[in-house]
């Protein structure tokens, strides 16, 4: 097919000339033929066509023709080549037309259409000697077979895409654009991955590639180091730059504890123990906590070494700590941890130190204390236990104390009313003598008068004796007495701490 289409050139190049008297078309078809030549094929195609409209004559009719087989106009090529044979059936060169229409019918229906995004690219097939064919998004002709297809925009960089077709197939291509990535990093030697930090490398730093327009990362690595890792929204033109500054993971420690931590001057967020981010090459730390010596040092730092910095701040005083039980976590401050006991000889800064102990299964234990520099305390702490039976205890004081309160109270009413009551006493055949006593209870809750009634119509003193609130009342009471003070034993002997300190 490509060979067909090749004849069409050297049938338009081979052209004879206009018939006479036709001067100016003589020359159209002059001019024409030379933009042909030198692959000037849009021009080429208005010339010719202009000459046509002139002198309608088979040359001119056959060199626009194959001009727009050039432009990839495949289907208007198709319809002049017709048009050559319906108006010059004589033609010498018939043969040749009829197998170039054969070509064009399936080139026509072969159809290639590109996206890019964005949209607006130029597009060139195979080379851009031929000439753009179009812009995107774009639909066109194709002849069958396997073709590059160029893209330019400008702010972007150029795109060559691959495509096979075969005859009478529709094939689409989307193709995101790509600006200018450029990516350095310290040190260099570090593989560049796109979107996927297990993905193929695109190179190695120092890197000049191409980035497609769309949410993108950019992933930078080097053994022994951190990943570098960065997300963009790639959408218009320009290039982006990208400095990977690859740091190793390197853990800093002190004793004490929570000192802060200098790198070449610059202070890192939090306090000791952390792990600092630190490029390869020489460093100078410094670790500082108030009270006690700076400590200053400078490091070396490889893909392999230092393991860790370690520091031992001093000027301070010497603290030792144990516990009962043992494992509890020695504070200073409240914040800052200084190492769980039994702790031997730990500096602390000089002054005045609020310590404190925490421990998962007992009360925790703060005080402060007055430390000189140089000097060297021993301090031992038998821990209390959790407080919540204390708690327990007063509550069911403060709750039997509060009913026991409620029911002598009523009780007291009970015996108020039975002394306003009046009692008549009786005799053996149940007739009143005469004889009137104020009703009263026993011990036992039995009225005192056994043949007496209640002169007022107030029923039998029986219902009046209520000695069981006197009874529930002492209990209450007596509870609540106890639990008071089985709370402050216990208190006494397992919450509050001991502490031995010697200097």
């Amino acid at each position: 097919m490509t060979r067909a289409l090749t004849m069409a050139t050297l049938i338009a190049l081979g052209a004879p000339a206009a018939p006479a008297g036709a001067e100016s078309a003589r020359a159209l078809l002059k001019q024409g033929n030379q933009l042909f030549a030198s692959g000037e094929y849009h021009k080429a195609r208005e010339v010719f066509e202009r000459a046509y409209r002139l002198n309608q004559d088979a040359v001119f009719l056959r060199g626009l023709a194959n001009a727009l087989v050039k432009v990839r106009w495949h289907a208007d090529a198709l319809k002049r080549f017709r048009e050559y044979l319906e108006r010059f059936p004589k033609a010498k060169d018939r043969a040749q037309i009829e197998q170039m229409v054969q070509v064009l019918d399936v080139v026509a229906h072969t159809r290639l259409t590109v996206r890019t995004k964005p949209l607006g690219a130029r597009v060139y097939i195979d080379s851009e000697v031929g000439g753009q064919v179009g812009e995107t998004p774009f639909a066109g002709t194709i002849e069958p077979g396997t073709h590059v297809v160029i893209l330019k925009k400008n702010g972007f960089r150029d795109v060559a895409r691959s495509v096979t077709v075969k005859p009478k197939q529709r094939v689409s291509l989307r193709v995101p654009l790509e600006v200018t990535l450029k990516v350095s990093s310290i040190p260099t030697g570090a593989t560049v991955h796109l979107d996927a930090e297990g993905a193929d490398p695109l190179g190695q730093t120092p890197l000049e590639t191409g980035l497609p327009v769309g949410r993108r990362t950019v992933f930078v690595k080097r053994p022994g180091l951190s990943t570098y890792k960065k997300t963009l929204e790639v959408s218009g033109p320009g290039e982006v730059v990208l400095e990977a500054r690859l740091a190793r993971a390197v853990p800093v420690r002190s004793t004490p504890a929570g000192a802060r931590v200098l790198v070449d001057g610059k202070p890192l967020e939090g306090r000791t123990p952390l792990t600092a981010q630190l490029t390869p090459g020489r460093h100078r730390i410094e670790l500082r906590l108030k009270g006690l010596k700076p400590h200053r040092d400078e490091v070396e730092v490889t893909t392999t070494s230092p393991g860790a910095i370690t520091a031992r701040l001093g000027g301070g005083a010497l603290l030792s700590m144990r516990s009962e039980p043992g494992g509890a976590t020695l504070l200073l401050d409240g914040k800052i941890a200084l190492g769980r006991t039994p702790l031997a000889d730990v500096p602390v800064p000089a002054g005045r130190a609020r310590l404190g102990l925490r421990h998962p299964d007992r009360r925790g234990w703060d005080s402060a204390l007055e430390l000189g520099a140089g000097e060297r305390l021993s301090a031992r702490v038998k821990l209390g236990r959790r407080s919540w039976p204390v708690w327990t205890l007063l509550a069911v004081a403060g709750v039997a104390g509060l009913v026991g309160m409620i029911t002598g109270v009523a009780a007291l009413d009970r015996d108020k009313e039975l002394s306003n009551i009046v009692v008549e006493e009786r005799d053996a055949n149940d007739r009143p003598t005469g004889r009137l006593a104020v009703g009263a209870c026993t011990a036992d809750g039995q009225p005192i008068f056994a043949n007496m009634v209640d002169t007022t119509g107030g029923g039998s003193a029986n219902d009046l004796c209520g000695l069981g609130l006197h009874h529930a009342t002492t209990a209450l009471l007596s509870t609540a007495g106890i639990s008071a003070a089985s709370a402050l034993l216990y208190y006494l002997l397992f919450v509050r701490p001991s502490v031995t300190v010697e200097r």
